[in-house]
């Protein structure tokens, strides 16, 4: 019967150790407290310039940097982080929607489901005048041409940065020079 007994208790510590490093891993995970409460925008395209807000983004066991964003299940280009906040441009991917996932190097993570949506890629259609001088106001036409943001961060005439006078989703005015 003693023999059982030791038997038993073996078997109840070994559940109890189980339990109690299960329990570690649960308070570590509270303690930890990284949190992805928004980003903008939403959707986009390769390109895109995307800002994640959240808090204890790097996690509390010693995260120095944000090691690997993915959006949608693509890996995502990080332009600049902290503690509250990541900037990414996203990468090339297919259309649809997908998870937005910050690991920082400490191994903390936080995931927003279905946060974030690939669009078709934009298309210029129509650049008219094709050919000016400094001062030209240049009408471009296409679809898609904002990639899911609210406005253009900046367009390029033969690497020449243009002043954006009138925008949309389909086209843009903008004076060269």
């Amino acid at each position: 019967m003693a023999w059982l007994e030791s038997t038993q208790w073996i078997s109840l510590f070994m559940t109890l150790v189980v339990i109690l490093q299960h329990e570690t891993l649960v308070v570590i995970a509270q303690r930890s407290g990284v949190c992805l409460s928004a980003h903008q925008p939403a959707r986009g395209q390769k390109g895109t310039r995307v800002t994640i807000s959240g808090t204890n983004l790097l996690g509390s066991f010693g995260g120095t940097e944000i090691a690997s964003v993915t959006l949608a299940g693509v890996d995502a280009d990080v332009v600049e982080s902290n503690a509250t906040s990541v900037v990414v441009v996203a990468r090339s991917g297919a259309t649809g929607q997908g998870d937005v996932v910050i690991t920082a190097d400490s191994g903390a993570a936080a995931i927003q489901q279905n946060a974030w949506e690939y669009i078709v890629s934009g298309n210029i259609s129509v650049v008219s005048p094709s050919s000016g001088q400094n001062g030209t106001v240049v009408n471009i036409s296409g679809t898609n041409l904002l990639g899911g943001g609210d406005t253009f961060e900046s367009v390029l005439l033969d690497g020449i940065t243009a002043r954006v006078i009138e925008e949309s989703n389909n086209f843009v005015v903008v004076v060269n020079g």
